[in-house]
């Protein structure tokens, strides 16, 4: 099923059997569905991201999508509010706001489907983080979450005065709507 569903999105061949032999047994997710099934209530929860091997995993690549259900295509469905599971987090302060460079969240549009995709910056060996999300009412939807890539060696973030830039190299062409982090004011 995931195959074909990459393919749907354009991954090639190539790409998917490489996603499926390599980087899969590197590092998990769960759940790999999440559904949001009441139109009445909003959702909260959060999914697991585990790197299951001995040594730290890099700008690890999670692909976001959804099954829409009698919902408007104009948003995503699922936003993403905070993370825990590792300490000393990256922060960068631009101006009076501090962004943990962590986690870069892309969002984006993959023949005509909304897509979201995560780049956490690193995994420790052997350890799980969990990653909090919300939902609005009436987004009766099923997101599906896959692994689709990491670096075996760190890539660096560059700062200059109140500015700050993030490699990404994304595995497919997409129309890219906003880039963001998890953020906050400084107290």
């Amino acid at each position: 099923m995931i195959g074909t569903i990459l393919a749907l999105l354009g991954f090639t061949k190539g790409t998917i059997d490489s996603i499926i032999k390599f980087v899969q047994p590197k590092f998990s997710v769960t759940p790999k569905i999440i559904k949001f099934a009441n139109e009445d209530w909003g959702s909260d929860g959060y999914f697991t991201v585990c790197n299951n091997t001995e040594k730290p995993l890099y700008d690890i690549q999670i692909l976001l999508w959804h099954h829409f259900k009698n919902v408007s295509e104009s948003t995503f469905p699922l936003i993403l509010k905070n993370f825990e599971g590792q300490e000393d987090e990256p922060e960068s302060r631009v101006g009076p706001i501090i962004a943990n460079t962590n986690v870069l969240i892309i969002d984006g549009e993959v023949k005509d489907k909304k897509v979201k995709f995560l780049q956490l910056g690193y995994l420790v060996p052997k350890k799980c983080i969990r990653i909090f999300y919300s939902s609005a009412p009436q987004q009766k939807a099923e997101i599906l979450i896959q692994p689709i890539g990491y670096q075996k060696h760190p890539s660096q973030t560059l700062k200059k005065d109140n500015k700050l830039a993030i490699p990404f190299k994304l595995p497919i062409s997409m129309k890219l709507l906003s880039l963001s982090f998890l953020m906050k004011r400084e107290p």
